[in-house]
Formats: C-alpha cells, structure tokens, sequence
C-alpha cells in the first residue's frame, strides 16, 4: 500500500477531528460549568475519527477496488491514533477552521508514520496489498 493513501486517510480524519472537536470550544453542558477532561476529548476525538476513517476507507475500497482487510485495517489504526492525540488538541485550538489546519497537517504526518511502520521500511511489518 502506498504512502500517499495512508497519508490522505490521516488528513480527512485529522481534518474531521480539527472542526467537529473544535467546534465544542466554549461549549459547556453542565451547571456549574467545568471543561472537559482530557478522556471525554480524548473519546469525542476517537468517535469522529473512527467514523471520518470508516468512510473513508469505504469510499477507497469502493472506487479504488482495493481489498477491503487491508485498507480497514490501516483506517482502524489510523483512526484511532488521530483520535485520541488530535481530540484534545482540536478542543484547545480557540478557532475551528485553524483546528482544521492543524489537525489535518498533523493527521497527515500521523497516517504517514502510521504507514512507515507497517507498510514499508526495513523493518516494517509489511502490510501488503495483492490485487
């Protein structure tokens, strides 16, 4: 599998995480209001994450005909990495569309170590794609 789908996979869901996480900047549920803790970010997080990565990775193997282990496989993973480091991240980024920015570029660069470890490399565990 090449590094490029890894790394697009992270920024679709870096980028889901950035605004639909920083959206809930200055959202407050309760009385008396208290932020969230740094495990409700860390699930918020996971939640989109594993749902932008499971589309995504329906939409790939959809128009793409790549097999569906692989590629499902690397979104769970991919997912919840971006998850539950970008969650906290996107909450405390003041602007959403700044959130988006950043996650995404960070989403990005987590998808492609994601896929150096397991993909490729000397010492990679070698995830093949056969078609």
């Amino acid at each position: 599998m090449s590094s490029s789908f890894c790394t697009k996979l992270g920024l679709v869901t870096g980028g889901a995480v950035g605004v639909l996480v920083g959206l809930l900047h200055g959202f407050v549920c309760c009385t008396p209001p208290q932020p969230p803790t740094w495990g409700q970010l860390a699930l918020d997080g996971l939640i989109v994450s594993l749902i932008a990565a499971l589309l995504s990775a329906v939409f790939a193997c959809l128009v793409t005909h790549l097999p569906a282990q692989p590629v499902f496989t690397l979104a769970l993973l991919i997912g919840i990495l971006v998850g539950v480091l970008l969650g906290p991240l996107a909450y405390h980024i003041p602007h959403p569309w700044l959130a988006l920015l950043v996650c995404g570029i960070l989403g990005d660069l987590l998808g492609w170590i994601v896929c150096r470890l397991l993909c490729g490399g000397a010492r990679g565990l070698k995830l093949e794609v056969s078609r």
